[in-house]
């Protein structure tokens, strides 16, 4: 009965952690500085995928955060893959969800 139970337990605990999600890949684009009310960049990702990232220096002192994301293939056709938008105070992280993974900034205003 002991042998069943360790068994069981062993297997239960293999599953939990055999099955778990890996994280998912993260760009860090580091701090960006904006020097303008409105910044427009553009940054080559992984393998097929570029992104087009627009900060905006909003009234309230915060910044508006917007990134495109496109995958282009080998027949040259474009499919974007994420439009996230965040809010955030300059000088804190932002993380923008791509699909796949994470782009990480942080505003700084120069």
């Amino acid at each position: 009965m002991k042998l069943k139970l360790t068994v069981a337990l062993t297997l239960a605990v293999a599953l939990l952690y055999g099955c778990a999600k890996p994280s998912a890949p993260t760009t860090n684009l580091g701090a960006v500085e904006v020097a303008t009310t409105k910044l427009t960049r553009h940054y080559p990702l992984s393998g097929d995928r570029d992104c087009t990232l627009t900060l905006t220096t909003l009234i309230d002192g915060q910044v508006l955060v917007e990134a495109v994301v496109l995958r282009k293939d080998a027949q040259g056709n474009v499919t974007v893959l994420a439009r996230p938008r965040k809010k955030a105070p300059f000088g804190q992280e932002v993380s923008l969800p791509i699909g796949d993974g994470n782009i990480v900034l942080t505003p700084k205003r120069i």
